[in-house]
């Protein structure tokens, strides 16, 4: 079992080795990868606009106290930040904020300049001005085309082909204030005098962007950060292709914000002029009305005056009711203040003041009740209302009202009662006057009402100034720290990381070419792939040849390879070549592997020893060795199995000395047949008493059975793999025959092996030609370009 780990294991160490110089030999893969990828940066860069990115910073006031209750222990994180800065950073990215900053910086409509490659986005110094009466929806993001023909007139072209309206096209010259417009849009064209004069021939583009794409479009672009967990200071960054407009976008996204604040914190004091000036109104009209019966009454009763003890009368009354009036004023507020709070259900807005009730547990809870109202909504912005800690703010919303109701209603009833005093003690005054005589007591009525309602207007008065006053002086407890600043160099294309890309593309590309290359690929690659699936011994591996004749170790005897067929030809030797075995059988699964190739090469180095080799080919069906030993196929073996010619007919001499071949001869209509006869074993025992080496070349095994018909004539069985061409399944069947039994003396040879990739030495391996074996034999490489030298490789055919 140890043994069998152990070779497990490094079965595994040298497939990652043959993977590892895989990749070294395709070395041009990645070259090629690297230089397609560095263009496709360089390009990307040159066409593509720079991204700058704007930063700036606000301080956001924690407005709790450094004491916690549950619901802020609930809304924080293990280190104790709370969750005002997320909230703020959800007010700030809301879509309220969103759309004032666009509307503020009238990013609705979107500018640019085609004529420039690429095209340029242009802001704030616009070409033109656009102004928008009416558009479909379906129309925004639609691209308007403006030629400029002249410094006064324009073309404007708008194709539009979608399926949500029918296809148009719109072609209209025009001048600077002229409107184009049809049943989807209707905009006007105005001339920017604070732009450059237009020059003829330019040309934009300019399109009406949808709110929603244009707020998302924003969004993305946007990123607040809190500075640190501890600091309530957040950090707004933005990247844009346009510097300006970056800066400009975060410093109205924080006026914005700072806006709305204070915003918030003033609705109390505007709900209270409201009701002020609801009340001044009223007391108004009625000091009004009584100035003008008393001014009426003086007239006719032309002057009157008043006994002392009218006079003390008037002015005990118009105390009594002075103050009776602010207690309906004061219940009336109440009243209001009650109903707000009975009511409000949203809580989006402040209760309105007490106005002037002077009580210390009133104000406290009014207070109170604003400042929950005011965390419940900002906390809307940044937390689901199923969060604990909303549902306690919303608890504790309930019970804070529920208190205030109580204390309102408590207040109002103490008020009635001091009202029903006055009431008493003005009914008291009031029977006074009746013993005034009737005409000083009308004046009297008159002057009552009118010094009443002058005073109440006074209070009223002074009521709405200090609500003004508190108004006015609002300010936000958050404040921007630093205005938009730019980054000194653009953000994008980023080059550094764009060179760390070209680096890992150029290397992952092509390695999982090449993995998925190997994992799919169902040919054999090298020596390993052998041995992984078959038990055969493999003789040897024989070279890639580039020479333009078959014959290459006759043409070429100092080459690589007739190198590699010495060493076949030396381990042949092991098989008992050299001790009664003479006759050799070469064949394949199918064409094209190479059989006859080996066949031609393996005899002439054997025949280089100065002993008699004869070749006979007995491909019956597709001769070919014929050809490359320049004869014709007018007579051979055929004719020697039909008895139309003797052995010594057929036998024919070839240039090269010692090597004689029999070819096939003219094709037989039954191949098997012949080849099954008697006469074929007389013919190959009458050779080896001839010759000292046989070597047939039979037709590929996979295809047909004529070569499982001569292998028990043949003393030592050669099977051709040609690498990159046989498939696994070729060399699996015949394993499984080998395994059988039914081939004696059964060896692989691997041909059109490529010996830059072949690893190790041994029997038949590329020992020694590796590294080209300078002074070992001649360099047999020609000269080619370097496109040649990465793609050109002929076969062993």
């Amino acid at each position: 079992m140890n043994n069998t780990f152990k070779s497990k294991e490094q079965e595994d160490e040298l497939d990652l080795g043959n993977f590892i110089r895989e990749l070294l030999h395709k070395w041009h893969y990645f070259l090629i990868a690297g230089i397609i990828f560095t263009i496709l940066t360089i390009v990307y860069i040159k066409f593509s606009l720079p991204v700058y990115q704007a930063s700036s910073s606000i301080l956001i006031e924690d407005s709790k106290s450094s004491s916690k209750d549950i619901e802020d222990i609930l809304s924080s994180d293990l280190f104790g930040s709370s969750l005002s800065l997320p909230t703020e950073i959800g007010i700030m990215k809301s879509r309220t904020v969103m759309i004032k900053t666009i509307d503020q910086l009238k990013l609705r409509v979107a500018y640019m300049n085609t004529s420039s490659i690429p095209s340029k986005p242009i802001y704030p110094k616009y070409p033109f001005i656009v102004n928008v009466n009416y558009i479909n929806r379906f129309i925004q993001e639609l691209p308007f085309e403006v030629n400029v023909i002249d410094s006064a007139t324009l073309e404007v072209m708008m194709d539009y082909s979608g399926s949500d309206l029918p296809g148009f096209t719109q072609t209209q010259k025009m001048k600077f204030g002229d409107t184009i417009k049809n049943q989807y849009y209707n905009l006007t064209i105005l001339r920017n005098d604070s732009a450059a004069t237009l020059e003829a021939g330019t040309s934009f583009e300019f399109k009406v962007r949808s709110e929603n794409k244009l707020v998302l479009e924003i969004l993305d672009n946007l990123k607040i950060e809190p500075l640190d967990k501890d600091a309530n200071i957040v950090i707004l960054t933005y990247q844009d292709v346009i510097p300006v407009r970056s800066m400009d976008i975060l410093n109205s996204i924080g006026k914005v914000y700072i806006d709305l604040d204070i915003q918030d914190k003033a609705s109390v004091a505007a709900l209270t002029l409201k009701f002020v000036d609801e009340q001044m109104n009223s007391t108004g009209q009625a000091l009004n009305s009584t100035e003008h019966e008393m001014q009426a009454f003086q007239e006719k009763n032309k002057t009157v005056d008043l006994s002392e003890e009218s006079k003390s009368i008037l002015q005990k009354l118009n105390d009594l009711d002075v103050e009776r009036a602010k207690s309906d004023i004061e219940i009336a507020s109440l009243k209001n203040l009650y109903n707000y709070v009975s009511k409000n259900k949203d809580l989006t807005t402040m209760a309105p003041s007490s106005l002037g009730v002077a009580d210390p547990l009133l104000v406290e809870l009014i207070t109170n009740f604003q400042a929950l109202q005011s965390k419940r909504q900002s906390l809307s912005y940044g937390v689901k209302d199923d969060a604990p800690a909303v549902k306690i703010l919303d608890q504790q919303i309930k019970e804070n009202r529920a208190t205030l109701i109580e204390n309102i209603l408590n207040i109002s009833q103490r008020m009635e009662i001091t009202k029903n005093s006055l009431d008493k003690q003005l009914a008291t005054y009031d029977a006074y006057m009746k013993r005034v005589p009737e005409v000083e007591r009308e004046l009297l009525g008159i002057k009552r009402n009118f010094e009443v309602n002058q005073n109440i207007y006074t209070y009223l008065l002074q009521k709405k100034a200090e609500t003004s006053i508190a108004k006015a002086t609002v300010v936000s407890d958050n404040k921007i720290l630093d205005q938009a600043s730019l980054a000194d160099e653009p953000v994008a294309p980023n080059k550094k990381i764009l060179a760390v890309l070209i680096m890992l593309f150029t290397i992952a590309i092509p390695s999982t070419y090449l993995i998925a290359k190997s994992i799919l690929r169902s040919t054999v690659n090298n020596r390993d792939d052998i041995n992984k699936i078959t038990t055969i011994p493999v003789l040897g591996v024989v070279g890639h040849s580039i020479e333009k004749t078959n014959l290459a170790v006759f043409e070429k005897p100092k080459s690589a390879i007739a190198e590699s067929f010495r060493t076949l030809r030396t381990n042949l030797q092991f098989y008992g070549l050299n001790s009664g075995s003479k006759v050799i059988l070469i064949t394949s699964s199918v064409g094209g592997e190479g059989k006859s190739f080996v066949t031609m090469n393996l005899a002439t180095v054997m025949a280089m020893q100065q002993i008699k080799v004869v070749v006979v080919g007995l491909d019956l069906r597709k001769p070919k060795l014929f050809q490359d030993f320049g004869f014709k196929n007018e007579i051979g073996v055929s004719n020697y199995l039909v008895g139309n010619a003797s052995l010594d007919q057929v036998i024919r001499k070839t240039t090269i000395p010692c090597l004689d071949l029999i070819s096939a001869g003219p094709i037989p209509p039954n191949p098997a047949e012949l080849l099954s006869k008697k006469s074929m074993e007389d013919m190959v025992e009458e050779l080896k008493k001839r010759y000292d080496i046989v070597v047939i070349d039979t037709p590929p095994i996979g295809i047909v059975s004529d070569a499982f018909i001569i292998m028990p004539l043949a003393d030592i069985n050669l099977y051709i793999v040609r690498q990159g061409y046989s498939k696994y399944e070729y060399i699996k069947s015949l394993n499984d025959l080998y395994l059988e039994k039914k081939f004696k003396s059964l060896s692989i040879v691997l041909n059109d092996s490529d010996f830059s990739r072949s690893h190790g030495y041994g029997y038949g391996h590329s020992y020694g030609y590796a590294n080209g074996a300078s002074g070992y034999y001649e360099e047999e490489q020609p000269k080619r370009n370097f496109f040649g030298r990465i793609f050109n490789r002929n076969t062993n055919s």
